[in-house]
């Protein structure tokens, strides 16, 4: 399975929670991600991003290579103050449950999941920080 697919999956599984209805979440691609983000706080305080961390070659017994991928699933929160936005921490917890052992591939649930790895607080030094997530992600190529 390709980066991008993994990518993809993560950001359904994301998606997916009520406490980001109408909310960003983004991934790293060809834009100005930094430039995505910044304007997303502006109007939301809140913002997610997924970005490919570090990846390596998994030792396998099969013939197939495996590929241990590790994405850093990242809660940004901005300077506004509203009513309706969640707290970093409440969304993390939510977003914990709902990718920790989701299968990678919805089609095989049997097959390999995500795993939640840990959390860190990051702070941004202008008053914004963010909450990172760490995801590990197994997958097999032909």
């Amino acid at each position: 399975m390709d980066i991008a697919t993994l990518q993809t999956r993560l950001v359904a599984l994301i998606s997916a929670s009520p406490l980001l209805d109408g909310r960003p979440v983004l991934v790293e691609d060809k834009g100005n991600l930094v430039n995505q983000v910044e304007l997303a706080l502006q109007t939301n305080s809140l913002a997610v991003v997924v970005a490919l961390a570090s990846g390596e070659l998994a030792a396998t017994a099969s013939s197939r290579a495996a590929w241990s991928d590790t994405f850093d699933v990242v809660i940004h929160r901005g300077l506004l103050d509203q009513d309706d936005v969640p707290s970093t921490a409440a969304l993390l917890e939510d977003l914990r449950a709902r990718i920790h052992a989701a299968p990678i591939d919805p089609a095989a649930p049997r097959g390999h999941a995500f795993a939640a790895l840990r959390h860190d607080l990051r702070d941004g030094g202008d008053g914004t920080y963010a909450r990172v997530l760490l995801i590990s992600a197994r997958s097999t190529s032909p």
